[in-house]
């Protein structure tokens, strides 16, 4: 069901005949998708017991029905649009060689039947991912997550007085920037809360700059404040870090491509002293800033035992889930015996999971899709006009970097996952199939970076 409202005009795509009008669609199976994907209703399918999940909602029949609802749905859209969506896949040859690469893994680790489960569901979740690309486009996109993130955050801050204090979100009780003790509301895990927080911070000031009536200036600066506020009671101190750092990159991508050489030197001197600065202060700053250290939660100690085991299968890896797992004699009971006991569920970075669930020839694959992720996000702000058409470039640099010390990426019925495969497919692909463009920008000029980009925007997408 889609259903339409009108908006000030945004940018040429899909102008009514009044002036300074356009008619907008945001789409309600969308918004059901930002919401399952999201987590944002994660914690209502579980049980507690002294504020820790004695059942998870992962295991819950009622969410287990939610999922297949939800990927009925995906299966359903994508038979309608099947035409466009298996060019795609077929054109899309890092993806279909990962895709292989990880069922090979899985037949050669002899992994268990809920493994394989878990994994199908993983490339279900990557579906969700081609599904908006060939089906919505980014307005519709970033309009979309806008109200549904307004409306979710809303409910986070109104179930606080519910939630604070009766479900324990960091075992180590930890204090967040604000003093206060970590609040996630109904997300699984504070990560995936401020995940989310971040996103709706980022599209609601993109579209505070890019408004051009005061009613859209207002509720976007009431989302970003109400955003920033929620992402800071979260807690996670390294998706905020990695938010800051990657907004700084995209500004210098921004300035590289515009030929500003000016703000280039500038926040190239900016990242460059950071750097110095961390490496000269190490753990002492990281605390004096934000009141913790990095190795806190056991990442150093894990980085130091990662080698011994990658090193025993590194071409293929365990398979996926096959390392971290509940079947009795799993690797990673070996290392939680290896780290005092600790238990861990990941070793806290993607690039560290991929080489362990897939090795390095599903490593490569997958860093060849963040590559074309990146030149697809760095072609579509040169070549089209929405203001929000740097959202694409600054996520997909987010998600480098912030893969670095993060494993939320590679998880099944996540929010992260779908919007990485989102912009590897292309952002402005269903816009592209519609035939519907307005006026032509005119030739670009720039460098002979942006040149050679340029002379590329006619070939296939899944051929760059």
């Amino acid at each position: 069901m889609t259903v339409t409202k009108e908006f000030p005009r945004i940018h040429p795509r899909g102008m009514s005949p009044q002036r300074g009008m356009m008619r907008f669609k945001y789409s309600l199976p969308l918004v059901f998708y930002f919401v399952v994907f999201s987590g944002s209703i994660y914690l209502l399918f579980g049980t507690f017991d002294e504020g820790e999940l004695s059942e998870k909602s992962g295991g819950s029949p009622l969410y287990m029905g939610l999922l297949l609802i939800t990927y009925s749905m995906v299966l359903l859209q994508l038979a309608m649009v099947r035409g466009a969506a298996l060019g795609v896949v077929f054109r899309s040859l890092p993806l279909l060689a990962f895709v292989c690469c990880g069922f090979l893994s899985l037949i050669v680790a002899g992994a268990a039947g809920i493994s394989v489960m878990r994994y199908c569901l993983l490339i279900a979740t990557i579906a969700a991912g081609l599904l908006i690309s060939v089906r919505y486009s980014l307005d519709e996109f970033c309009e979309t997550f806008f109200w549904t993130s307004f409306t979710v955050t809303v409910a986070h801050f109104l179930a606080y007085p519910l939630l604070s204090g009766r479900i324990v979100y960091d075992p180590l009780e930890r204090g967040t920037l604000l003093g206060l003790t970590s609040y996630a509301g109904l997300f699984p895990h504070k990560s995936v809360a401020a995940t989310f927080f971040s996103l709706a911070l980022v599209i609601s000031v993109a579209r505070y700059l890019g408004a051009q009536t005061k009613k859209t200036k207002r509720s976007s600066i009431a989302l970003a404040f109400l955003s920033f506020i929620a992402l800071l009671l979260c807690g996670a101190v390294g998706r905020l870090l990695f938010l800051l750092i990657s907004a700084v990159v995209t500004m210098l991508v921004r300035a590289f491509l515009a030929r500003n050489t000016r703000m280039f030197l500038l926040l190239g001197g900016a990242i460059v002293s950071g750097g110095i600065f961390y490496f000269l202060m190490g753990d002492s700053g990281w605390i004096f800033f934000f009141g913790r250290s990095w190795s806190l939660t056991g990442r150093e100690e894990l980085f130091q035992l990662w080698p011994r085991f990658f090193l025993d299968k590194p071409l293929l890896g365990y398979g996926f889930d096959g390392f971290f797992t509940d079947v009795a004699g799993a690797p990673g009971s070996y290392l939680a015996d290896l780290a005092g006991g600790r238990g861990f569920s990941t070793f806290e970075s993607v690039y560290l999971d991929l080489l362990i669930q897939f090795g390095a020839m599903g490593a490569a694959f997958f860093c060849w899709m963040l590559l074309v992720g990146f030149g697809r996000s760095v072609r579509f702000y040169l070549r089209d006009s929405s203001k929000y058409k740097v959202i694409p470039l600054l996520l997909i640099i987010w998600t480098v970097l912030g893969s670095a010390l993060d494993s939320g990426i590679l998880t099944q019925n996540s929010l992260a996952c779908v919007i990485a495969f989102w912009i590897y497919f292309g952002v402005d692909r269903a816009y592209r199939s519609s035939s519907k463009r307005g006026p032509a920008l005119g030739r670009l000029k720039g460098n002979s970076f942006t040149r050679a980009i340029e002379l590329r925007r006619g070939l296939p997408l899944g051929r760059l």
